[in-house]
């Protein structure tokens, strides 16, 4: 839909498809604009990469582009719309790519938030470090707030952490 803002998430999984042994690195752009380089470093291993855009028209392109170090290759496209409320450094002008997109506090290393939990289908990695952190967790639902830009989902906002050595910083 034109004008409206979308998560944008592409999945790579090479698998030796070719037989070649040579996991490709190319470039990935949403239209003509620069999203983020593929660099697959392990062929058994996926690599997700999340963009937030605003749509201008209709339709959106999701381009490929070959730079030289193997052909390149996408498994998997999702589109998940979102509010235009979400994420209002995403514009018409500027996009947001994803960075890291963590859950702390969580005491299971396995434990992806995602849809249901989360109706935008953001994954959220569990981030454990039981040896500096200590969990803090609710069991109560955590209420977004008016005008909530986020939205991070009550099962993320269930879980913190706080330092083990009370004088130190999370870092």
């Amino acid at each position: 839909v034109a004008g409206l803002k979308y998560l944008l998430r592409a999945t790579f999984m090479y698998g030796n498809y070719d037989g070649l042994s040579r996991p490709p690195v190319f470039d990935l752009h949403v239209g003509v604009n620069y999203w983020t380089t593929v660099n697959i470093t392990d062929a058994d291993a996926a690599v997700i990469v999340e963009a937030i855009v605003l749509v201008p028209d209709s339709s959106v392109q999701v381009c490929l582009v070959d730079t030289g170090s193997g052909a390149p290759f996408i498994s998997g496209l999702d589109l998940r719309p979102l509010k235009s409320t979400l994420y209002p450094q995403a514009n018409a002008t500027q996009g947001l790519v994803l960075v890291a997109r963590l859950n702390f506090g969580s005491t299971v290393d396995t434990a992806l938030v995602r849809y249901p939990d989360d109706p935008h289908d953001r994954i959220w990695i569990p981030w454990v470090d039981t040896a500096t952190w200590n969990s803090v967790s609710t069991a109560q639902r955590v209420q977004n707030i008016d005008n909530d830009m986020f939205e991070a989902p009550s099962k993320v906002m269930q879980t913190a952490v706080a330092p083990r050595n009370g004088s130190r910083s999370i870092e």
